[in-house]
């Protein structure tokens, strides 16, 4: 998905393009590279087909966003009930 961005915003004028840094080309890369090791560390653990692993590695995005709700959710529910308290 970040390839197709950087892939459509360079047919988009510099004024307009929006500004890619250093940080989103290591989130990038970083990502790219924690998908394909975490497929791989599954397929050590049971093997798996390609597709599989791919999938695996496609939706890691997706699980540490989710984590990260689920975090900050927690976060703000004990925040919300030690308020409650010393009230």
């Amino acid at each position: 998905m970040n390839i197709y961005r950087l892939y459509e915003a360079s047919h988009q004028p510099k004024e307009t393009r929006p500004p890619y840094d250093t940080v989103y080309m290591v989130q990038l890369i970083g990502l790219s590279l924690l998908g394909g090791a975490v497929a791989l560390i599954n397929d050590l653990t049971k093997p798996i087909s390609p597709l599989t692993a791919f999938n695996v590695g496609l939706s890691l995005p997706a699980l540490l966003k989710a984590g990260a709700d689920s975090r900050v959710k927690s976060t703000r529910k004990r925040k919300s009930d030690s308020s409650a308290r010393i009230n």
